[in-house]
């Protein structure tokens, strides 16, 4: 009950500063160079605040997985868009429509059945050569995202931060097998889960200056929630309670379409 408390925790402090880090970015110029973009926010308290939302939400994410399967922890944490769905509506008095009420329960429902299957359980022991590219990842997504930026595609820089946040998840589940302990920084996979986040942070940040919230939010969101079941199922051993793959598979599926569903309807309002 703990972990799943965690993951709920995180979606509302993400869905939370989505809205906060999206006001900082709007409050500066477009500048030619987006390599110092976080230097033009350093001082942006709303944006600084949305970060420190983030890391806490990643703190409660890492102890999600330790003992739940990433195909439950990372749909609840999906929900983050519902949170921002409904601060958004709270303060600009927007009017929730049947189509965002349907998304709900589509959303409801999915999540009635997670519950049926969850389950605590952690990862069997991996060889070296999946610790160390799950530790090696982020080198390939900053490749990947300079390159993006050279030629201005705004969509791959929201699907790198989707796959990087993803890759919290991932290794803050690896890291359930070593345990915490006073020799926990010698481990490489807290140094893989620190640049995960922080290249996370700037590739959202970027996308965000360049495209809509609303978009940036969907693609970074179903990149983040996939990436990483699909990593557990095939890799790390995540299985449902009593190998129920239907209502697994079916209460995923329905968190994530009603979600999308609602990400589509509301059509996040730029703050000036």
């Amino acid at each position: 009950m703990l972990s799943l408390a965690a993951a709920f925790g995180c979606a509302i402090l993400n869905g939370i500063a989505v809205i906060l880090e999206k006001t900082g970015v709007d409050q500066i110029p477009l500048t030619n160079s987006s390599f110092n973009i976080i230097w033009h926010l350093k001082n942006n308290y709303l944006y600084i605040l949305g970060i420190i939302l983030d890391l806490i939400a990643w703190l409660l994410t890492i102890y999600a997985v330790f003992r739940l399967p990433l195909f439950i922890v990372q749909p609840i944490i999906a929900l983050s868009i519902i949170i921002t769905v409904i601060l958004e509506n709270l303060i600009f008095k927007k009017t929730i429509t049947s189509k965002m009420l349907i998304s709900f329960l589509v959303i409801i429902v999915g999540l009635i059945l997670l519950a049926m299957v969850a389950k605590t359980q952690t990862v069997p022991p991996i060889n070296s050569n999946i610790k160390w590219s799950i530790v090696l990842f982020p080198i390939v997504l900053i490749i990947a995202g300079i390159i993006s930026l050279k030629i201005s595609n705004k969509t791959v820089l929201a699907v790198l931060s989707g796959l990087s946040f993803g890759g919290v998840s991932i290794a803050g589940r690896v890291l359930g097998v070593h345990g915490i302990n006073l020799y926990i920084l010698e481990n490489p996979i807290i140094w893989a889960i620190i640049v995960y986040g922080l290249v996370g942070i700037y590739f959202f940040t970027l996308a965000l200056k360049k495209n809509s919230a609303s978009l940036v939010n969907a693609i970074m969101i179903g990149v983040e929630t996939m990436f990483p079941i699909i990593i557990g199922v095939l890799i790390l051993g995540d299985r449902p309670l009593n190998n129920n793959w239907y209502l697994a598979v079916s209460g995923s599926f329905l968190i994530i379409l009603g979600t999308i569903l609602m990400n589509l309807e509301f059509q996040f309002t730029k703050i000036s």
